[in-house]
């Protein structure tokens, strides 16, 4: 009976220790499947932190097996995952059939070329939407938007001179007009010959007026669309002329208080990001220079932190590109040297 019982306890000792043995593999094995799955990230995904391209364009390329990883054509199916830190993608050019790759320099001709054509900026006149059209008030009439202005009536050329319909003959083209008139790199559609599949990335609204930039590339509107706080986010400079709430107050000669943090707007939950630069150019129009771009922000910040109203807004710079000599409701596409700094290459 004893040897019974000690036989027993022996089997309950050793099934014991089977299961935690057991247990703890099975734990181990799970942590490291995490570990390797959290090293791994979508390929789309991949390809728009090296700013090759959009998520969306990177899965059409996939599709198209276009993108060699490692030398290596990558299957045509969605959802295939990378290492997090994988930088040897390359994307086929199908103009020449060379590759353009996450690490090359930004003088490469390739890659000017997959971004020709596909940015351009305006000169935004007053009464003009950025966006859409909305329909406002009881008879629901239609603003027109900026989207309609780039046509060719409206092409400004880099000699200075609009366009009018005359196209210069190919050998006395410049890098402007090839892009223009070439329909390898834009295309025009309908009677009045405008521009189409070109977003804004950013808005001004429709009492404003100066530059506005529209891309049809996902890694352009992913970089001037890019959050406030991060180290992506592009600077833009505002001239806006200004006037006291109260005729009987006079203009506040100090602007720090718009440098400064934790500043709070009506009707918002988080605090405005300081600016990064905020001065009187005279009595009364101040230069503002910002990263953050909320709806209205500017003339709520004058009303409310400064007891200003907002008479006139206009901008003029958004990173290195600037206005310029662009004529109101005028547009034109962005040169190289252009492009290579929005890319920040």
């Amino acid at each position: 009976m004893l040897w019974r019982q000690s036989c027993y306890s022996q089997r309950q000792v050793c099934s014991h220790l089977y299961r935690m043995v057991t247990t703890s593999i099975s734990r181990n094995s799970k942590r490291n499947t995490k570990s390797s799955n959290e090293a791994m990230v979508r390929l789309s995904k991949r390809m728009s932190e090296l700013n090759l391209c959009s998520r969306r364009e990177a899965e059409q390329l996939i599709l198209n097996k276009k993108v060699y990883v490692r030398n290596e054509l990558i299957e045509p199916v969605l959802g295939q995952k990378v290492d997090s830190s994988e930088c040897d993608i390359k994307i086929m050019n199908s103009s020449d059939g060379g590759f353009i790759a996450a690490n090359e320099l930004s003088d490469d001709d390739s890659y000017w070329e997959s971004f020709r054509g596909q940015v351009v900026m305006m000169h935004k006149p007053i009464g003009y939407l950025s966006g859409q059209p909305e329909r406002t008030g009881v008879n629901k009439n239609c603003y027109e938007t900026c989207a309609s202005l780039l046509n060719t009536l409206n092409f400004f050329d880099d000699s200075g001179n609009s366009s009018k319909h005359r196209r210069p003959s190919p050998t006395k083209r410049s890098e402007l007009q090839e892009t223009v008139w070439n329909r390898k790199y834009m295309k025009f559609n309908g009677p009045r010959r405008t521009l189409s599949g070109y977003a804004p990335a950013g808005r001004l609204d429709i009492n404003s007026t100066g530059l506005i930039i529209f891309t049809r590339s996902g890694v352009i509107a992913k970089r001037l669309l890019a959050s406030n706080d991060s180290k992506q986010a592009v600077e833009k400079e505002y001239l806006v002329r200004v006037a006291p709430l109260d005729p009987n107050c006079s203009m506040p000669n100090d602007l720090s208080v718009l440098l400064r943090r934790g500043n709070m707007l009506r009707g918002e939950k988080r605090p405005l990001q300081p600016l990064v630069e905020a001065s009187w150019l005279n009595e009364s129009q101040i230069r503002f220079v910002m990263k953050e771009g909320r709806k209205r922000q500017i003339r709520r910040m004058c009303r409310e932190l400064l007891g200003l109203r907002v008479l006139a807004l206009k901008r003029v710079r958004i990173g290195d590109i600037r206005l310029s000599a662009l004529p109101e409701g005028h547009w034109r596409p962005l040169g190289k040297n252009e492009i290579q700094s929005l890319i920040g290459k």
